[in-house]
């Protein structure tokens, strides 16, 4: 099942890529409408798939429904598995969850063979903010706070367990 899931993913990215060098030089929007119409001819092409929970790329350790002919809106937590990997297995779990905490624009802050700390966002820059609030007369205070509880560096760690499950557990910011 999660073999079919995989083929499903790698046939998605493979169609988005073909429709991305199809628009040529077009603008980046036209280059984002092409490459979602490609994975969406990709899903509606997959009808040979029988319907079932696989593995959601975008969230690890859920599954998500595969009615057949497209992904529906439902999710469960992911199944556990309960045999041992072998270290070579294991890495290769860790480097597939890295990748996709990459893709949705983090960066690693240091890295052992099964765990990882992933860093999104950027540091506040709270010395331009302080002068900022001074030289308006605290008006921007009222930015730099919204600043200050919406935005700097968010943290999560991503480990591998003996058995080849993967966990991205939200330490929260610094």
């Amino acid at each position: 099942m999660e073999e079919e899931g995989r083929a499903m993913e790698e046939e998605g990215r493979a169609m988005e890529e073909q429709g991305s060098e199809d628009v040529g030089q077009g603008s980046a929007g036209d280059a984002s409408a092409a490459g979602e119409a490609a994975a969406a001819s990709a899903a509606v092409a997959r009808t040979d798939v029988a319907p079932g929970w696989y593995p959601d790329p975008n969230s690890p350790g859920t599954d998500r429904y595969w009615n057949g002919t497209e992904w529906t809106d439902q999710t469960q937590a992911g199944s556990v598995s309960t045999t041992k990997k072998s270290a070579e297995e294991r890495k290769a779990i860790m480097a597939q969850q890295i990748q996709m905490v990459i893709a949705q624009g983090g960066r690693i802050e240091s890295q052992s063979e099964y765990q990882a700390v992933i860093v999104t966002g950027k540091p506040l820059n709270n010395t331009l903010h302080a002068i900022l609030t001074f030289f308006t007369c605290l008006i921007w205070g009222i930015v730099w706070l919204i600043l200050y509880l919406t935005g700097g560096e968010k943290r999560q760690i991503v480990a591998v367990d003996e058995y080849g499950n993967a966990t991205v557990q939200q330490l929260g910011k610094r």
